[in-house]
């Protein structure tokens, strides 16, 4: 998520049912995304029509992990 959306009333909803909000840029490397996604059961990538193929290294690095649920939209 990026920074300007953590404390926007949709991500704080996600938080009243439990998510746990983690900040990354897609665009970092898939070690760096393996780091920050490690113990996630799953993941949800919202990213602007623009950045849909930068999800790449984001869903390499889920799979590396073993994220069991990826949802890209």
């Amino acid at each position: 998520m990026r920074q300007a959306s953590l404390s926007s009333p949709t991500t704080e909803a996600l938080r009243t049912f439990g998510a746990e909000v983690r900040v990354r840029d897609i665009k970092e490397s898939v070690e760096i995304l393996s780091l920050a996604l490690k113990g996630v059961d799953s993941l949800i990538s919202a990213v602007s029509g623009a950045l849909v193929l930068d999800q790449k290294g984001l869903l390499s690095a889920a799979k590396t992990v073993g994220v069991q649920r990826v949802i890209p939209c």
